[in-house]
């Protein structure tokens, strides 16, 4: 694709409509995250909250949040635990520039049977 052709795609009103439906979409995701995060502020301590909020903000990109009721991945016991226990990390190798970009999803107990599940990639 030329650059003029390229130009002109990204000023067309089919790349308008996609940019506009994938930036609606990323709205109600957000919105079922903050929905999803509000569930887990309920349910565990104001430290542990902390904690989890604190884990989002430095897990690089975060997403797909939800409670499940089963943990998958290694358990991460060698690290400050949470008040129902430890998180658990189901982590795989993203390849990059380097091959040191890492994705996967964390793990933590919010309740005896119950886990807040994200997924990330850094």
């Amino acid at each position: 694709m030329g650059e003029q052709s390229f130009k002109e795609y990204t000023e067309s009103e089919e790349c308008k409509s996609i940019v506009f439906q994938i930036s609606e979409q990323q709205k109600v995701e957000r919105q079922e995250n903050q929905k999803i995060l509000s569930q887990v502020k309920d349910m565990v301590s104001a430290k542990d909250f902390l904690n989890i909020t604190e884990e989002l903000s430095e897990g690089g990109f975060t997403d797909q949040f939800e409670i499940v009721s089963q943990p998958t991945g290694d358990i991460q016991d060698c690290e400050e635990g949470f008040e129902h226990g430890y998180r658990h990390v189901n982590q795989v190798c993203n390849g990059g520039y380097s091959g040191d970009d890492y994705a996967g999803d964390v793990y933590i107990p919010v309740s005896i049977d119950r886990w807040f599940k994200f997924s990330y990639s850094m």
